[in-house]
Formats: C-alpha cells, sequence, structure tokens
C-alpha cells in the first residue's frame, strides 16, 4: 500500500544510477535551454517508483458536491528563499511547480514535502527533440525531483516541440505515474496521446501573472476560470501564477468573494486524476 500522504517521502523510493544531480544536456541549443552537462552520461535511467508518484505524493482529495473543479500552481522562480509562513497561508490547496534548472530545486521539494504540499516539476525539451532526448530529459529531472506528481511545461509549447516528443513523453511518465501539464498550444496532440495511455493529464487554462498584470486583472481572470470550469465539456480548469505578495494578495482576496463559492478548490493531483 502507498504510504500516507501526510508522511515525508524521501528521493530513495525512486532508484537513480548516479549520485551527480546535474542534469544532462541533450540535443542542440534552442530556446528551451538544455540542463548543464552530465559527464559520461550513456544512457537514460528511468526511475522506478514504488507505486504511482501521482499517487504517492499528492494531498487528501477535497470534496466537490458536485461543483466544477478549480486548481491553482504556483511557480517558484527558485531565486528567494521560500517563506513558510507565506505557503501556509492559503486557505485552500496549491501545487507548487519547481524549474528543475534552479539551483534550489531539490532543496524546494524537500521543504515543501515536509509542509505537505504538492509539487510539479517544470521542464523544457530542445526543439526538435528525438525520443532519445526526451527520455534523457525526463529520467533526469525526475531523479533530481522524484517526490513531485506531474511533469510540467517550463513555457507554452516547451514540451511540445516535436511528434517524437509528443508521443515519447506520455510513454516515459506512464511507467512513473506522473501526470503531464501543457499549456494550451493547437491540437496539444501530447495531451491525446497521454489520454490514449491513461496518463492523467490536462492543459493549463490561464496564467494570471506572466506579464505583471494587476490584482484587478488576476480576479477577472479567475472569474473566468470559473466559467470555464463550469463548461459541460470541461472537468475542471487549472491556472497558474507565481509566487508574489500581490498575487497571493489577489488569490485570497478573490477566494472570499461569491464567485469563488461556485467551484471547488482542489489538489491540481484530483482534477488531474479527474481527466
Amino acid at each position: 500500500p502507498a504510504p500516507s500522504v501526510f508522511d515525508t517521502q524521501e528521493p530513495t523510493t525512486f532508484k537513480s544510477g548516479s549520485n551527480d544531480t546535474r542534469l544532462p544536456t541533450v540535443g542542440d541549443a534552442s530556446s528551451n535551454a538544455a540542463p548543464p552537462a552530465l559527464e559520461n552520461a550513456q544512457s537514460a535511467d528511468i526511475p522506478q517508483p514504488i507505486g504511482r508518484a501521482i499517487d504517492l505524493y499528492a494531498s487528501a482529495a477535497v470534496e466537490t458536491d458536485g461543483k466544477p473543479m478549480l486548481s491553482f500552481i504556483v511557480m517558484l522562480d527558485g531565486q528567494a528563499d521560500l517563506d513558510p509562513a507565506m505557503i501556509q497561508a492559503l486557505p485552500f490547496p496549491v501545487a507548487y511547480a519547481i524549474d528543475a534548472l534552479s539551483p534550489t530545486a531539490a532543496a524546494n521539494m524537500q521543504l515543501l514535502r515536509d509542509l505537505n504540499q504538492e509539487v510539479i516539476a517544470m521542464v523544457g525539451l530542445p526543439l526538435e527533440a528525438s525520443a532519445t532526448d526526451t527520455e534523457i530529459t525526463l529520467a533526469s529531472v525526475l531523479n533530481l525531483l522524484p517526490n513531485t506528481i506531474a511533469i510540467m511545461e517550463r513555457d507554452e509549447g516547451a514540451l511540445q516541440v516535436s511528434r517524437d516528443a509528443n508521443a515519447h513523453v506520455p510513454e516515459v511518465l506512464a511507467r512513473t505515474g506522473h501526470g503531464v501539464l501543457v499549456y494550451e498550444k493547437g491540437l496539444t496532440s501530447i495531451l491525446r496521446a497521454a489520454d490514449k495511455m491513461n496518463l492523467p493529464s490536462a492543459a493549463i487554462y490561464k496564467d494570471l501573472d506572466g506579464e505583471g498584470q494587476n490584482e484587478r486583472t488576476i480576479r477577472r481572470f479567475l472569474d473566468g476560470a470559473v466559467m470555464r470550469a463550469s463548461n459541460t465539456n470541461e472537468k475542471g480548469a487549472i491556472v497558474v501564477a507565481r509566487l508574489k505578495p500581490d498575487t497571493i494578495s489577489a488569490l485570497l482576496m478573490w477566494s472570499f468573494q461569491d464567485r469563488a463559492s461556485r467551484v471547488a478548490i482542489v489538489p491540481v493531483s484530483q482534477r488531474l486524476k479527474a481527466e
């Protein structure tokens, strides 16, 4: 049986062939910068979990009472130290997305898991990534950040870089039990491939503060997310934001408005598994 989601999970749940936490370089240089080189990297070493990662490291599910689901992802910049007080101030479930290239990635993952928070690994692939490029990159990221529920595009299209990547990302994650999150882009063939493999997956509806939006605009975007979640063709909506005081304040203020009561704010893992 899977451990309690409230127990601290150690990275030893996964088996890694290397103690070096640096990530290998794969493919050619591109706008999605590849991780630093890992010396003598010969092949991908896919972590082997003792259960599905999205179950092992998930927060407890929330009762929806039949309401549409809305989930929040807060992205960390990896530069400033995390403030546990700010993280625990939010009265609803939030998943935190960590950039695998950040030098503080592993430490932040452990801190968040100690606080019983869901963690997501942000990843980018080199342009025109082959199946081998995809496998090596994902294996390296999941060895560095094993206690995560899913992987997510670092920015729009960062995982949807080639036909090989669209097909191979779900194949790799199906072995580890991680979900996949991508921004809405065209036909999002990566989500169709994930669906065929029964892999928990979803498109991100809106980036709330990516262009420095003020609190009023963020709250307007959240109202739009409620409408999106309430669409009968959708199982809910997922929005992303950044760990900034103004953004956190906007989320808190909105959560006390009447419109927020029309949805159930649930952990990202719950929304993914519903899909």
